[in-house]
């Protein structure tokens, strides 16, 4: 990739998140928490929809028009069930989802056993989008929520940035060579430690009753779920071969490529929301 190529993405990548941050500040923020949630249920389907297009790269048997079709239906609901602050709600979608699956392949496909892997790989897309995404939701309409929200975005978008650019400045070691050959050891810890500081800095100004040590432990805790999210999502764009997930974003590839690691930390930083005192 040329000097030119590079810097023209990078000029794409700033521009369309100038144009979008205003926007995203304003739907977390608002007092409309309907309006937020519009927005989790459009990015689920629209991730869900990037999601399906890597696993099911080879689509000759009709069954797999069913189990997306079940997808698009079921994501959005998920996101709902949990604006009503029903998490069991989703849960029962996701067992109706593999219900529906079953049925599908006792009616029409139980002589083909390769039906096992789609059917596998529908049920993880929506554990791993929209069921995460349900817990954002269920974050947002917290006491705390909006703060809460916007700290993990804040942590982890910051972390995603150190990361990039200090594996690009003193990369050397391969991270996970296998899945990610352009990571490297010396990315990812500049990643937490841009975590660190963006997290860090938001407690000294809006969280100052929260201990040090805790929260200096959930920033990291969140830190490696989130590049655990982005290595996982590059481990199933690798088995289908593709650089980005979609090109949806100019300059960022699709929406899960910039959500991956949002939906591992997700429920990382619920836990410490409502389950840890800090």
């Amino acid at each position: 990739m040329t000097n030119v190529t590079i810097q023209s993405a990078h000029r794409q990548r700033w521009i369309t998140g100038i144009i979008a941050v205003p926007f995203l500040i304003w739907l977390i923020a608002t007092d409309q928490p309907t309006a937020f949630v519009g927005l989790i249920a459009v990015v689920a389907l629209a991730a869900i929809w990037e999601f399906y297009r890597i696993v099911f790269f080879d689509r000759a048997a009709d069954a797999y028009y069913w189990l997306t079709a079940m997808g698009y239906l079921s994501a959005p609901a998920m996101i709902w069930a949990a604006r009503l602050m029903a998490l069991d709600l989703a849960v029962i979608v996701l067992s109706l989802n593999l219900f529906g699956a079953g049925v599908l392949w006792i009616v029409r496909y139980r002589l083909d056993q390769s039906l096992i892997a789609p059917i596998a790989f529908h049920m993880l897309g929506l554990i791993y989008i929209p069921l995460a995404l349900s817990f954002l939701v269920l974050m947002h309409l917290t006491a705390s929520g909006v703060f809460w929200v916007f700290f993990l975005v804040i942590v982890i978008f910051c972390g995603d940035t150190g990361a990039y650019y200090v594996g690009r400045r003193w990369g050397r070691r391969k991270l996970c060579p296998a899945v990610s050959p352009g990571k490297t050891v010396e990315g990812a810890l500049g990643g937490i430690a841009a975590n660190l500081t963006a997290g860090l800095t938001m407690k000294a100004m809006f969280a100052s009753q929260w201990s040090w040590s805790r929260t200096a432990l959930m920033i990291i805790c969140i830190g490696i779920a989130g590049q655990l999210g982005d290595l996982f999502e590059s481990a199933i764009k690798r088995r289908a071969g593709v650089k980005d997930s979609s090109a949806l974003l100019p300059g960022h590839g699709g929406i899960l490529d910039r959500i991956d690691a949002l939906l591992f930390a997700i429920p990382v930083a619920y836990g410490f929301a409502v389950g840890i005192g800090l």
